[in-house]
């Protein structure tokens, strides 16, 4: 082996060494990534109990209100909640609540003179 002895370094350049250190940066990617699963895991579990809170709530009625705070799912997963069960969604930020209606058109937004701001709030369209 080389010896690599950089002023104040301790390396040798042994191949003890070198599996040493490879060991130490394979198990902090391992970790890594089971931090970053876990945590995924915890977000989609989450996700999915939102959800079928929500799913409860749509359970036929053809008017159904839902309080912003009692729903804990971005716009996009609301959005497609509500549209996977035969409902239009529209976001109404004056009194702070989801508003969905039964068997509307699925392109609720349409005509709704809260359309811009739906559509900002989905994907970020300018108002």
């Amino acid at each position: 082996m080389v010896d690599v002895n950089v002023a104040g370094s301790k390396f040798n350049g042994s191949t003890t060494e070198y599996f040493e250190t490879l060991g130490i940066f394979v198990a902090l990617v391992i970790v890594g990534i089971s931090v970053a699963l876990f945590v995924r895991s915890r977000i989609d579990k989450r996700r999915r109990a939102g959800s079928r809170l929500l799913v409860q709530r749509l359970d036929g009625r053809p008017l159904v209100y839902v309080p912003y705070a009692e729903c804990a799912l971005s716009v996009p997963d609301v959005l497609s909640t509500a549209q996977a069960h035969g409902y239009a969604l529209t976001p109404n930020p004056a009194v702070l609540r989801y508003e969905f209606a039964r068997g509307a058109p699925q392109t609720a937004f349409t005509g709704n003179p809260r359309a811009a701001y739906v559509a900002q709030m989905l994907d970020g369209r300018p108002l």
